[in-house]
């Protein structure tokens, strides 16, 4: 969250500037596309790591059939709208599914599923991070308001301005509790494990007798004597 928000305002203050230098001044207006691309992503990209935890607790049938149902409306979507909008249309039925199945469907289902507050999840997960984000793209909309940079060298200097100040506060006031993985485990009825129990007075491990191989009778199977034996 705290990488991928600063990245997606970047390219939508200054997206016009990026395509300028890259494909020359005729593609300015496609930064249009751009911002409509970026702002559902804002909400459905964090929840692609919730996805993965799915996975890994066998949670994944709800999370295959809100993909399929994603892709499902924006293949509809778009051919509805690229008739009448062209292809802001195209991206509109791209952006619309990705914000309502691939974030706030995607988020509601993992939070029950996790068995979180709906609440806490989406403030921990995307609000507070969010804020924190605000020290990129205000400084970087102040910038943006009277300096439109072109060139790779100035749009450097513009874009990394605003990440140093948002580096400064996200340092300060963007970390999570270190206890909330832990915390997470518990409510999933998982145990957090921190290594053997120390037995009193043992300062070091005690060698373990060693187990030999003998041969009843010198003949039959052979079978372990004395030690941790298995099967």
């Amino acid at each position: 969250m705290l990488i991928c928000w600063p990245v997606l305002f970047a390219l939508m203050v200054f997206g016009d500037s990026l395509l300028a230098t890259w494909l020359g001044a005729s593609y300015r207006s496609a930064a249009t596309l751009i911002t409509v691309l970026a702002l559902p992503t804002l909400v459905a990209l964090p929840q692609s790591a919730a996805s993965s935890v799915l996975f890994g607790v066998s949670r994944h049938r709800v999370v295959v059939v809100l993909a399929l149902l994603n892709a499902l409306l924006n293949l509809g979507l778009s051919i509805l709208w690229v008739r009448p909008f062209g292809l802001t249309g195209v991206a509109l039925g791209t952006a619309v599914p990705l914000a309502i199945v691939g974030g706030f469907a995607t988020g509601v289902y993992a939070a029950r599923a996790l068995g979180l507050p709906l609440r806490r999840y989406f403030w921990e997960g995307m609000a507070r991070p969010g804020i924190v984000s605000l020290a990129f793209l205000i400084p970087a909309l102040a910038l943006r308001a009277f300096w439109r940079p072109l060139g790779w060298g100035p749009l450097f200097v513009a874009v990394a301005v605003p990440w140093l100040i948002f580096a400064m506060t996200a340092w300060r006031w963007g970390s999570a509790p270190a206890s909330a993985p832990a915390g997470l485990m518990r409510r999933r009825g998982c145990s957090v494990w921190r290594g053997p129990p120390r037995q009193p007075g043992a300062d070091r491990d005690e060698p373990r007798p060693r187990a030999s191989v003998v041969r009843s009778g010198g003949r039959g199977p052979l079978r372990a004597v004395g030690g941790d034996s298995h099967p």
